[in-house]
């Protein structure tokens, strides 16, 4: 299992600096010349269950909240944080839960022209959300400490101020995150990003 991890660990770390290599000899240096700050808010009601049925039924949220440093005019290097909010009713019961999901990512713009962004993103988390419950009947998520997710998507940011500021974005973006502990039963977690970005520094 520690094998897996340093090769993913590697594999992050070589396409980071190979995305590096390559934005640096097709453009200008842009280290540390621009940040972003994030912050989003996703509700998913009624997941896994049928509320109507009065059995069961989860409402989970989802913070987030991250910084961005631009490493050369087409990528960038962040942190995140994402507390996961959940709700659960089963059989008249109601449970409530917290749980932590931090990371550390990095967007590449495919696109980055005209107040329209298009990126990729790749990421690396530790979490104690587990997608990998079999106690109970609906494959809710469970507590478990150290697990480690690696996360893929892409967003889209649009300039909401282009004529004073160009500063803020709207975002909409979507991941998929896989576990990479060997854990029996585990299935991908997946979140959509609707939020507000807020650019300072240099702006492109």
């Amino acid at each position: 299992m520690k094998k897996r991890k340093n090769i993913i660990i590697s594999i992050f770390v070589i396409l980071l600096f190979g995305n590096t290599l390559f934005s640096q000899n097709n453009s200008e240096s842009m280290f540390g010349k621009s940040f972003r700050v994030g912050s989003s808010f996703t509700r998913i009601g009624d997941v896994n269950g049928d509320k109507s049925e009065g059995i069961h039924y989860l409402n989970e949220s989802t913070l987030n909240v991250n910084v961005a440093m631009s490493v050369t005019k087409k990528l960038w290097l962040g942190l995140q944080i994402k507390p996961v909010f959940t709700k659960q009713y089963a059989y008249g019961t109601i449970n409530k839960s917290v749980y932590n999901f931090n990371g550390i990512f990095t967007q590449f713009d495919a696109i980055n022209k005209n107040g329209f962004r298009l990126y990729l993103e790749s990421s690396v988390n530790l979490s104690n959300y587990c997608t990998c419950a079999k106690e109970n009947p609906w494959d809710d998520p469970i507590k478990k400490n150290g697990i480690f997710f690696l996360g893929f998507g892409a967003g889209l940011e649009l300039n909401l101020n282009p004529k004073k500021g160009k500063n803020i974005y709207l975002e909409v973006a979507f991941f998929n995150y896989l576990i990479l502990n060997d854990i029996q039963f585990k299935y991908n977690y997946t979140q959509y990003i609707l939020g507000l970005n807020y650019k300072f520094g240099k702006l492109n």
